[in-house]
């Protein structure tokens, strides 16, 4: 098993649908509970290359995007569970190394490696009911940066009873009479914006998530509710509308450097979902620190902390 290389079934094992949404190019088992997962850098892509905010540097959400699908690839490859599993994603983080990225401009590399550790071993194989994963992410032999996922796993009929059958696919119905610019957001196209309907007063920060059923990007990985990465993304646009139009600052240098998320509940794709801002930190170093909470029906259901910095000097 050590030092085998797998490079088929990326489209199936990965949970996609469009080439210009899967990166991963090949995955060598190293033993039980190493792995080296290879993915292809962005280039002219709708939504990572559309950003303001940093555009030279590689985009932290298309690192946390590669370890999602290097976990989901794992998962089916190495650990062999039917595609017929569902996930349930419990949390995850991610820590970038301020200086390593500042060195490293996208255009300069073809590729970026991740080296992942598996709490669990692969001789567990279809036997596995949950798992923890280590990434270590680099480019060529520079770090630059951390994350990790907490994640079960169930099987599809399973899942379906918990969920009493599948949810409604009716995407949210918001009033979208106050669609953000995109510019606000960290974006160029209007299309990858999912920010809508702002309230900022007596101390109230909130705003209502809605996702363009023509985002390629933002609906590839389809799933009956709203997915992490898509959550993490809303966050990530509302702290960015928070920097630059209400305290008003210049986000153009501004990148997310750390994030942590916890999963309580599902975020259902037929319900009102609104993002508030429950506090703001300014540290030292000129990181701003978020906490964020995903509300529907008066419930968290999810909590996300993101810290937004400057890498550029």
């Amino acid at each position: 098993m050590a030092g085998l290389e797998t490079k088929t079934d990326f489209k199936l094992f990965t949970h996609k649908n469009n080439a210009s949404e899967i990166f991963i190019k090949h995955m060598d088992i190293i033993d039980e509970n190493n792995f080296i997962v290879k993915f292809r850098i962005y280039h002219k892509h709708k939504n990572y290359d559309d950003v303001t905010t940093t555009p030279e540097l590689i985009n932290p959400m298309y690192l946390l995007e590669c370890c999602r699908q290097a976990e989901t690839y794992i998962v089916h490859k190495a650990f062999c569970l039917p595609t017929s599993f569902r996930f349930i994603l419990k949390s995850w983080w991610l820590s970038l190394i301020k200086e390593n990225n500042e060195k490293i401009k996208k255009t300069n590399h073809d590729s970026i490696t991740i080296h992942i550790k598996s709490v669990s071993p692969i001789s567990t194989s279809i036997k596995l009911r949950s798992n923890s994963y280590l990434f270590i992410i680099k480019v060529g032999e520079v770090p630059i940066g951390e994350a990790g996922f907490n994640v079960s796993y169930i099987p599809g009929e399973i899942y379906l009873k918990l969920r009493g059958g599948l949810s409604s696919d009716n995407r949210q119905k918001e009033n979208e009479s106050i669609a953000l610019q995109a510019k606000s957001l960290g974006y160029k196209s209007q299309i990858n914006a999912m920010i809508y309907n702002p309230v900022f007063e007596n101390k109230i920060c909130q705003a209502t998530l809605h996702i363009s059923e023509d985002n390629t990007t933002y609906n590839d990985h389809y799933q009956d509710h709203v997915t992490g990465i898509n959550l993490v993304e809303a966050t990530k646009q509302f702290c960015f509308y928070y920097l630059s139009e209400v305290i008003h600052s210049d986000i153009s240098g501004f990148s997310i450097t750390n994030l942590h998320t916890t999963f309580e509940k599902y975020i259902e794709n037929n319900l009102l979902t609104f993002l508030v801002i429950e506090n703001v930190k300014r540290h030292d170093d000129g990181r701003y620190e978020f906490i964020v909470s995903v509300i529907q029906e008066g419930k968290c259901k999810a909590l996300c902390v993101i810290k937004l910095g400057g890498l550029l000097k």
